[in-house]
């Protein structure tokens, strides 16, 4: 696991409901979409693929993501920044890449 990861709450099983999800609501794999659902609090689950990092920032109040170099030093992980969705009651599983449902390195099981 990534240092500053969020700890395991679930079970990579949950990756196999995303699959069934895959492709409807409420279900995503791209950043900005899981991003801006997150902030307006709609994640149940985020899984994210365990030792990836997105460098950039996340938006706190919007979503917005901003890509940068990691190089950067006040660059940090977006898919870090993105498992905050625990205050907001979302439980984030850390998965290995090779039980991943998607290549993005997340998926987001949304509420609504």
């Amino acid at each position: 696991m990534a240092s500053g990861r969020t700890a395991v709450l679930g079970t990579v099983g949950t990756a196999h409901q995303h699959v069934q999800l895959k492709g409807s609501p409420p279900a995503v794999s791209d950043l900005a979409d899981a991003a801006r659902a997150a902030v307006d609090g709609r994640v149940s689950h985020l899984l994210v693929e365990a030792d990836r990092v997105v460098p950039g920032r996340i938006g706190s109040a919007t979503g917005r993501i901003s890509v940068a170099s990691i190089d950067d030093p006040d660059v940090g992980d977006m898919l870090d920044d993105l498992a905050e969705v625990l205050r907001t009651g979302g439980d984030v599983v850390i998965v290995p890449k090779e039980r991943m449902p998607s290549t993005s390195g997340l998926a987001a099981i949304l509420r609504y």
